[in-house]
């Protein structure tokens, strides 16, 4: 079972010590807590005056309200600040985290999309008032036990009330409820109406704490940052890695399955995030072997004015595999993960043994935030806890509200497809660039990236280039997915004002094709030297991709054709397009460049990463590109050597001096 980070060599210089560490989950049992009067303190109401023949009643009282109240703080501890829920959070499901492992309890988020779901002290004092007004009469049974000595007349239900008030070091509570009691052979009747008690549970410092983690979080997005980081240094390799943006130099295929792949992000979880621990509260730290502990785990969250208000009170994190958690993988198809760069390229690299992959992960999942106090209620200990989703959209944090798109599409499904709505609907393809309509570009409508159905084509219709068609009726508003060859692919979500009012625009963004070449220039002790052409033998492999357009990506090779033989023709089909040239958009689009050098010999001993955002004016006037390469000298002769070079390779120092000249 994977569960701990492992560093990989192509990410990160140095050794970093490896962990597994099990998460400790924190149990509160709210129906068996016993509490016993003898090891509380107390502030007791003056007795001075009441007979003492009177003192088992008010014992007895407060004795209910004792335990009601108790009972109430535990509940609301265990549900987030809440005893009663909010309809917002009562009614919705998808608001709240359950699991067995909290019984009949669910635990509220404290984010929700968007939305700030914490409790205010005030809630939660009206919350625990309430809960004790509700239960007090079934606690007090009428006085059934003192039926024979006492008649006690009660109050109405308005004329109860119960007051309480949360502080630094305790629990208050005022219970008003009058009381007539006549004792047995006497005239007159004796009046108790007021019952107080204090508790010895500090819950406003524990409440603050965890406001404090709460809005630290929502701030700095502490955990999205720790996922990205946990997953890309653990180790990428098939068949149970978590594979993000690498190189693989090695023939044949390398494939991940995506479920093992899931598998191992929620091990990672469950292993690592108990581990982290907030600064100046009751921890244990870490071992001095420990470096990533001290230096990744250990999270600053208080101001410094506040550094001694918490140092009594545990946080704890916890994450299990069995929560409801959605991870969507792009690029996938189905249950695998492949390497490969843009579209065919995979058969492609497997003649020239490398293999490149980049996936992006766009995920949510929910944590537990434990906040334990051990010496309340005479050191029997609380705990307050609450959920918090965790957001990463495209492999970055996002605690903003935003929809995770599930990028796996399914074979077309010819009986949804056939389903059509009874009004005319037009899709309208405009060039970005001129606002001109664009003919013969194929629209395809597409349900939640899912179901695709094929619409046609655009056309000459009266005039207007479009496409008037009937829209699938099983799912509503869903995209359409507009295509021309000439054009990069856009994926247009409907609208309900497109609904409405029957059409679509769809700007794409032009694509020129630019012929392109490959210099080099040698790195020596870190300084570049001229540029030069390629030496006999040598090559070099091109991957473009970009994130801003929809499916753009493409791999390429200079010299055209390397190394491919007459017999492996039909492997070419699969990289489209004129092999000589490039496509690049007559729009300002930012690229990931990746290019790799390689030897006679297949071996690497160069290459080339940055993000490239080339000039628009200059793709309009250029028939060509020159691309840049690095090679290293001198060239690495084993795994390790290549893994370094593979670093110097994205040293913005280096590569900042590089530049790609159009022609």
């Amino acid at each position: 079972m994977k569960g701990f980070v492992v560093v990989s060599s192509l990410k990160k210089r140095g050794q970093v010590t490896y962990f597994i560490v099990v998460g400790i989950l924190l149990v509160i049992a709210v129906g068996g807590f016993l509490y016993f009067r003898a090891q509380k303190e107390k502030i007791e109401a003056p007795l001075e005056e009441m007979d003492p023949e009177l003192l088992p009643i008010n014992t007895f009282v407060k004795s209910c309200l004792e335990r009601d109240l108790v009972e109430g703080i535990l509940i609301l501890g265990a549900q987030g600040g809440y005893i009663k829920f909010p309809n917002q959070i009562a009614i919705n499901p998808r608001a709240s985290l359950a699991s067995t492992q909290f019984g009949n309890l669910k635990i509220p988020y404290w984010y929700y999309e968007g939305q700030n779901r914490v409790p205010t002290l005030q809630h939660m004092e009206e919350d625990l008032g309430n809960y004790v007004k509700e239960n007090i009469r079934f606690c007090l049974r009428d006085f059934e036990a003192f039926s024979g000595k006492f008649s006690i007349d009660q109050p109405l239900p308005e004329d109860v009330s119960v007051d309480v008030r949360i502080g630094e070091k305790d629990v208050r509570a005022e219970l008003t409820y009058p009381l007539q009691i006549h004792i047995g052979g006497e005239d007159g009747f004796h009046q108790r109406e007021k019952f107080n008690l204090n508790l010895p549970v500090g819950l406003k410092r524990v409440y603050d704490l965890a406001v404090r983690v709460m809005e630290r979080e929502n701030r700095e997005m502490f955990f999205e940052n720790l996922t990205i980081e946990l997953m890309t240094l653990s180790d990428g390799r098939p068949p149970n890695g978590i594979p993000f943006s690498d190189l693989i130099f090695q023939c044949g295929s390398v494939e991940w399955s995506k479920p093992q792949v899931i598998q191992s992000i929620k091990n990672l979880l469950f292993y690592n995030l108990p581990r982290v621990q907030v600064e100046n509260t009751d921890a244990p730290g870490f071992d001095r072997e420990d470096t990533y502990g001290k230096n990744h785990l250990v999270w600053d969250v208080l101001a410094e004015e506040e550094a001694d208000r918490f140092q009594d009170l545990g946080v704890g994190f916890y994450y299990a595999p069995e929560f409801p958690a959605e991870v969507y993988i792009n690029p996938s198809q189905g249950n695998t993960l492949k390497a490969s760069y843009g579209r065919g390229g995979f058969d492609y690299l497997k003649y020239i043994c490398v293999n490149a992959y980049h996936f992006t992960y766009t995920m949510t999942y929910p944590i537990v935030v434990n906040i334990v106090d051990e010496s309340a209620f005479g050191d029997k200990g609380f705990i307050f806890r609450f959920a918090t989703p965790i957001l990463v959209d495209h492999n970055q944090g996002n605690r903003k509200d935003f929809r995770i798109t599930q990028f796996e599409r399914l074979e077309t499904d010819r009986d949804f497809c056939k389903r059509k709505q009874d009004k005319l609907f037009a899709v309208y393809a405009k060039d970005k660039m001129t606002g001109e309509d664009i003919l013969d570009a194929n629209v395809t409508f597409s349900c939640v990236n899912t179901y695709d159905c094929y619409l046609g084509k655009t056309r000459n219709d009266g005039g207007v280039g479009r496409l008037s068609t009937l829209l699938p009726a099983f799912c509503s508003p869903g995209s359409v997915v507009v295509t021309h060859q000439d054009y990069a692919t856009v994926r247009k979500q409907l609208s309900p004002a497109n609904l409405e009012q029957r059409y679509v625009d769809v700007p794409l963004v032009p694509l020129k094709p630019i012929t392109f070449r490959v210099q080099k220039r040698k790195l020596i002790n870190r300084e570049l030297q001229d540029p030069i052409s390629l030496e006999p033998g040598e090559y070099a492999v091109i991957f473009l991709n970009t994130q801003e357009l929809e499916d753009f990506g493409s791999m390429r090779e200079y010299p055209q054709l390397h190394g491919y033989t007459e017999s492996q023709e039909s492997y070419l089909d699969n990289l489209g397009g004129d092999l000589s040239k490039i496509n690049l958009a007559k729009d300002r689009i930012t690229y990931e460049l990746n290019i790799v050098l390689l030897n006679a010999d297949n071996e690497p001993i160069g290459g080339f990463i940055q993000d490239w955002t080339p000039d628009p004016n200059q793709i309009a006037g250029a028939e060509e590109v020159m691309l840049t390469v690095i090679e290293q000298i001198p060239h690495p002769i084993n795994a390790l050597q290549q893994a370094q070079m593979m670093m110097v390779l994205e040293d913005e120092k280096i590569t900042k001096q590089i530049e790609h000249a159009f022609r």
